[in-house]
């Protein structure tokens, strides 16, 4: 696998096509300025594809006087070690590698899931938000976080996430019990429960106020995962029966067309 940042949609001399399975194009904002950036993941089955993909990509933008970024561009392997790396990446915030599998007929299966790195991110903006809400009621607290909680949340939940939920809903839990204790210092742990925390699904411990407002949990975010669009379908392709099931929508020219713009 052939990690880097250039132009897609070329073929290579013996005509194979650059994969295209995985790659996002994002914008990142810097002092006022909008900066498309793409970043590119090339996969195959042979390494030699790769290092032609790579070569390739190298003799374009010379042409262009331009060349691919050595610390963001790595030649890895998803399912097994190489030369020292570990198996798999890190791509947009996910960990992808592949694990041995006996019951698939590939003899592997394939992981997804919120990346060591985004999870330091993430409970680093908790920790933050929280330390400059010291004076404020629950209520804001919990208007605070929760777009937080359930927007990482929603972006993770088309992978192996519920581990990592079930981690960050611990987590979440010391961050404002330790809130709790520093803005009564004086009360005692059971009046601290008492005022913070109500019994909500069996849970005792759910940080809410009296009137039932409560803060998310990571947990709640159902996993939904991605199905991936069948051969080569498109959504000019003229099939409405398939993309408007896949849109949960009923047969409308209209939508589709709405959609694909």
């Amino acid at each position: 696998m052939f990690t880097g940042r250039w132009d897609l949609g070329h073929r290579l001399d013996n005509g194979s096509v650059v994969s295209r399975e995985v790659h996002a194009t994002f914008c990142e904002q810097r002092r006022g300025k909008c900066l498309t950036l793409t970043l590119r993941v090339v996969i195959h089955e042979s390494e030699e594809i790769i290092l032609k993909a790579k070569q390739f990509v190298e003799e374009w933008l010379k042409q262009v006087g331009l060349t691919l970024n050595q610390s963001k561009t790595r030649i890895i392997h998803t399912l097994k070690s190489k030369d020292g790396n570990k198996a798999g990446f890190d791509f947009l915030g996910f960990s992808i590698r592949q694990y041995p599998a006996t019951v698939r007929a590939r003899g592997y299966k394939t992981h997804t899931k919120p990346s060591l790195e985004s999870q330091k991110r993430h409970k680093k903006a908790i920790s933050e938000r929280l330390k400059n809400l010291t004076a404020a009621k629950q209520e804001e607290v919990i208007e605070v976080l929760n777009p937080l909680i359930k927007g990482w949340s929603n972006y993770f939940r088309s992978g192996v996430s519920s581990e990592v939920f079930g981690k960050m809903n611990h987590y979440v839990f010391q961050k404002t019990w330790k809130w709790c204790r520093w803005k009564h210092p004086n009360k005692g742990l059971h009046w601290i429960k008492r005022k913070y925390f109500r019994r909500y699904k069996g849970n005792n411990w759910r940080f809410a106020t009296s009137d039932n407002c409560r803060l998310a949990l990571h947990s709640e975010t159902h996993i939904k995962r991605h199905v991936k669009v069948h051969g080569t379908r498109t959504p000019y392709d003229g099939d409405l029966q398939y993309w408007c099931k896949r849109f949960r929508k009923k047969p409308s020219i209209h939508y589709l067309a709405e959609r694909c713009v």
